[in-house]
């Protein structure tokens, strides 16, 4: 692990190999570990830098509240402090959102985008079910951070009865990486985004989605190829929300091969 001061927080990263800069973005409840198993894959042929997100992992964990537009800074100063810039960037979930931002507010930091299932929820014609994103807050309010791990678990990502299934260390990582969500959750432009932001994004971009998907995350991925009609897209049938640890292998592969199409 390595670290870099970046807008006054300091952040953790592994990097490992050589060649095109890629770099992941994790989702909300999660931290740069969840690229464990894809980075040795990607590693190969690519420069390959996982990051903690601020107060996420081993990052510095910084007083006040922390917006998305701050996790998008915090990015693109990363790229230039690595020397990464350009980047593919591959991002998922929340780690999506900010991937595409990036690349809208500075497309020359980014070489191309590979997203599974941004949480950009405002692009939906009909406003969708969050639910879950009251009840999670209202947990972490109370001071009950695995409560409210357990429910993006089981109504958000990977469906009712996987939170017990989860490892304990997963459960713990889960856990500790909770509250830095509530700030994102408060924030009035997460999930945000002007579609017509969208349709003006030139970067390469490719589109994943789980065949296994919940509905809203499947409709997110939907817009998106409409809004961004050169995208490409890819399903990967027996996943769900986190292909990079369920399916690395078949997760690397299609990444790989996207990256090598990228001029």
């Amino acid at each position: 692990m390595a670290t870099s001061m970046v807008n006054g927080a300091r952040l953790a990263y592994d990097a490992n190999g050589v060649g095109p800069p890629t770099v992941w973005v994790h989702g909300g409840f999660t931290d740069r570990r969840g690229a464990a198993a894809i980075a040795p894959l990607l590693a190969e042929r690519r420069r390959f830098i996982a990051y903690d997100r601020r107060g996420h992992g081993d990052s510095e964990r910084t007083p006040g509240r922390q917006r998305v537009a701050d996790h998008v800074d915090d990015l693109g100063a990363l790229l230039m402090a690595l020397d990464a810039a350009p980047a593919h960037l591959l991002g998922n979930s929340d780690g999506g959102e900010v991937a595409i931002k990036l690349a809208v507010r500075r497309p020359e930091l980014v070489a191309s985008l590979c997203v599974h299932e941004p949480s950009l929820y405002s692009i939906l014609p009909d406003p969708p079910d969050l639910a879950w994103i009251a009840t999670a807050v209202a947990a972490l309010e109370r001071g009950d951070d695995e409560a409210a791990a357990r429910v993006v678990i089981e109504d958000a990502a990977l469906g009712a009865g996987a939170w017990d299934a989860l490892p304990e260390r997963t459960r713990r990582a889960f856990v500790h990486n909770a509250p830095p969500w509530l700030e994102t959750a408060r924030d009035p432009a997460y999930g945000r985004i002007a579609p017509e932001a969208l349709a003006a994004l030139t970067v390469p971009t490719l589109l994943t989605v789980g065949g296994e998907a919940f509905p809203m995350d499947a409709a997110i991925v939907a817009r998106l190829g409409e809004l961004l009609p050169h995208a490409r897209r890819h399903t990967f049938a027996d996943a769900g929300h986190i292909p990079h640890r369920t399916h690395p292998d078949e997760y690397a592969r299609v990444v790989a091969a996207f990256l090598d199409d990228v001029p």
